[in-house]
């Protein structure tokens, strides 16, 4: 099977969350959407929900991409961090204690209404955005999140109200402590990353022929959640997208929304794709045993750890 077979396969389409590294899946996308792709069904996280909220929301996907690009474009102008340096942010988010947020989300809402035509949504491919529910709203933040005590919500945009699509779609990039958390429905929203960064579950269930996954870390290993018949094509950064080990280069590299940056991510994500794809080995390349998921998992957590080591100053 060739590569222009791969894309005509009735794919899905899933982004990850990760914050300003979601510039790299604008690239990842526009070179898809020059090879003809056509996705049956999208599901994101974070700003992987931000981006396929705008897929939805547009009269096709080539012009879903189109308006993607520009919401890069925007944000390389207008930073969510106004004039605060990554780094500086950072380390104020990690001193964070209480629930308080660092950042007013207008400017990212009024982009989300701009760029999301909800008339379009109806009439789209089923798009699902993942949610995280903040199960003792009343505890502060931070001992919520450090306990876990979070609940994933995989929601189908198609099914909601129109007056609630653009709130949901703002809970799952509700970066804890940077960005307000939500109220929809007596429930308290953060970001969906905290429970399902990668959410492909709300889309294998339906067995489709090929899922795209578009994730945004440099070698990075994940669950699929034990689907090893699954024929799963993933696309992620070939170079690292942080700077050095350790938590504070993860959370700066999530922030940089500076111009050059964001160039950076987009340029590699688009030949990141085409290399990805021209090398496509045919459909069982696309498959994982479920031994080999484990061993993928086990050495990333194990780097993982030693990295967190190295921050923390542990031998």
């Amino acid at each position: 099977m060739s590569h222009e077979d791969l894309l005509h396969a009735r794919p899905v389409l899933v982004v990850a969350g990760g914050g300003a590294r979601g510039a790299y899946a604008a690239g990842c996308l526009t070179r898809l959407a020059e090879l003809g792709l056509r996705p049956t069904e999208y599901s994101g996280t974070s700003i992987g929900a931000l981006t396929v909220g705008v897929l939805a929301g547009s009269e096709s996907f080539g012009a879903g991409v189109d308006k993607a690009c520009r919401f890069w474009d925007m944000l390389s102008k207008k930073s969510p961090l106004g004039s605060h340096r990554p780094d500086a942010v950072a380390r104020a988010l990690l001193s964070c204690a209480d629930g308080a947020a660092i950042f007013d989300d207008t400017p990212i809402a009024d982009a989300v209404k701009d760029f999301v035509n909800l008339s379009c949504i109806a009439s789209s491919a089923p798009t699902w955005v993942t949610v995280s529910e903040v199960l003792s709203p009343k505890n502060r933040l931070l001992l919520t999140l450090v306990s876990n005590d979070l609940r994933p919500h995989w929601i189908n945009l198609q099914t909601l109200p129109r007056h609630q699509i653009h709130d949901y779609l703002l809970a799952s990039a509700a970066i804890p402590f940077a960005l307000s958390s939500r109220q929809i429905d007596g429930m308290t929203l953060v970001d969906g990353g905290l429970v399902d960064n990668i959410p492909v579950l709300p889309v294998v269930l339906g067995r489709p022929g090929l899922i795209i996954v578009i994730k945004l870390q440099h070698g990075s290993a994940w669950w699929r959640g034990g689907f090893p018949d699954q024929a799963i094509l993933e696309i992620s950064p070939s170079e690292p997208v942080q700077q050095g080990d350790g938590i504070l280069p993860w959370m700066e590299s999530l922030l940089d929304f500076s111009p050059s940056k964001i160039a950076y991510l987009r340029n590699m994500g688009y030949k990141d794709t085409e290399r990805i794809l021209r090398s496509f080995g045919g459909w069982h390349s696309l498959m994982r045993t479920r031994e080999e998921e484990q061993r993928e998992l086990i050495d990333s957590t194990r780097k993982m750890i030693d990295a967190a080591k190295r921050t923390l100053g542990d031998p």
